[in-house]
């Protein structure tokens, strides 16, 4: 991860196979950065279907790469330099991107302006959970 480089399937596909199995997962859950490549989705679609759950909804935060970038500097973090981060924005592009389409077709994907305020995103999600919800029943 700090080399900009997403943690190996085995690893993450095992730990979010145990978290799923969970009782307090049964009625659901928010899943945050997974997947990340179309092969993790569809095992997260196999193993969601082995326990009788599906997603029901994917949430894209739609922020502009500038943006992107001007946040990263402002954080200041040890693994938030320019060139490993450079290589996580061409990571999405080539293996995260296309989730989009992914979950474009199947009719679960929101993709919400990331824009704004932490309150107005925020809201923004909420509306997109609230419709995920709706459509659910």
């Amino acid at each position: 991860m700090e080399h900009g480089q997403l943690v190996p399937d085995p690893l993450i596909l095992a730990m979010v196979g145990r978290r799923l199995s969970q009782p307090d997962c049964r009625d659901g859950c928010l899943l945050d950065g997974f997947p990340r490549t179309l092969h993790q989705a569809e095992i997260l679609d196999d193993l969601l279907d082995r326990q009788a759950m599906s997603v029901d909804g994917v949430i894209e935060l739609a922020v502009p790469r500038d943006e992107l970038v001007r946040r990263m500097l402002a954080r200041k973090r040890a693994d938030d330099d320019p060139s490993i981060f450079a290589k996580r924005i061409a990571s999405f592009e080539i293996q995260t991107a296309p989730l989009l389409d992914y979950y474009g077709r199947q009719g679960k994907l929101a993709s919400i302006d990331g824009l704004g305020s932490a309150d107005e995103i925020f809201a923004r999600v909420r509306a997109a959970v609230r419709r995920f919800e709706q459509s659910k029943r």
